[in-house]
């Protein structure tokens, strides 16, 4: 999880964002929430950060980011172990505080990890160390469209831990969440697919001079796509986070184990919206201004 503790100590030094520019107008700031406890020879490390919209700001989009986030914080800042349940209560408290609500969802999330810690025996041949790392960040902005880069790590014992990377994308004007309305999965299902075949070959940087380099021989999927005639957009699968919008083109990322292996780690590709534009939907059109 260190990566991402790195991470989150170095967006906690930003600056807050708001009044950047004209087109700003969700003024935010960085708010963290970091504890731990040690019971015997195991430890529980909680650390939450999120760039939350700022109290003085009072829009729609605001608003729709606040709701978000605390779905999100109500739902990660406790991982859960093994089969126990132990369900955080929402947060009942003014949502324009975010630190107020990043506190009890990060305190509440730390009892839990302490309660499941404290079950453990004496007798340890090693130290077991829990821990939950989550942060959200604004990734890309304009005038039409926000959208937040979230990474999200937890370890619970093991050989390593599980992390997690998406991106969620908000529309200026009415604050609705966009995700896989941003695509047309349905008519342009084929082309969709070879644009993401030709990102994750630039992924795994393939030498596409090489006639044996194949973006298959990094996957771990059940099905061969070396058979004659096959639909390569039946053997692929689009990935179980939805797509968001950056500065550079909409983004596509696969989760770890999704469809590769672990040390594969997630791959991604970013497809430039030149070459987008045929598998855009209308409203990633228009709020592109494609």
């Amino acid at each position: 999880m260190l990566p991402l503790l790195v991470a989150a100590l170095v967006a906690s030094c930003r600056p807050p964002r708001g009044g950047q520019s004209g087109e700003d107008n969700l003024p935010t700031e960085i708010l963290t929430y970091t504890d731990s406890v040690t019971k015997g020879e195991c430890q529980a490390l909680q650390t939450l950060l999120v760039e939350y919209p700022t109290a003085e700001c009072n829009t729609i989009l605001a608003d729709s980011i606040r709701a978000w986030v605390k779905q999100e914080l109500q739902q990660c800042a406790y991982p859960i172990m093994a089969t126990e349940d132990l369900p955080i209560a929402p947060y009942t408290g003014d949502i324009t505080d975010g630190q107020a609500m990043l506190k009890y969802y990060g305190s509440k999330g730390l009892e839990n990890m302490t309660a499941s810690i404290s079950g453990i025996g004496e007798e340890l041949l090693f130290p077991v160390n829990y821990s939950n790392d989550y942060g959200a960040t604004i990734e890309a902005r304009t005038p039409a469209f926000v959208t937040y880069d979230i990474e999200y790590g937890i370890y619970t014992g093991g050989a390593h831990g599980l992390e997690m990377n998406e991106q969620v994308t908000f529309c200026s004007k009415d604050g609705r969440r966009m995700g896989w309305n941003l695509v047309d999965t349905l008519e342009n299902r084929k082309l969709l697919t070879e644009l993401i075949l030709d990102g994750l070959a630039e992924y795994f940087a393939i030498n596409t001079d090489d006639p044996d380099a194949d973006v298959w021989n990094y996957m771990q999927l059940y099905d061969d796509p070396e058979t004659p005639d096959i639909d390569e957009s039946s053997i692929l699968p689009l990935p179980s986070t939805a797509p968001s919008l950056t500065n550079e083109g909409i983004r596509f990322v696969y989760q770890q184990y999704e469809i590769a292996c672990y040390a594969i780690g997630r791959p991604e590709c970013i497809i430039p919206y030149d070459k987008a534009k045929p598998i855009l939907s209308r409203e990633a059109k228009k709020l592109l201004a494609l």
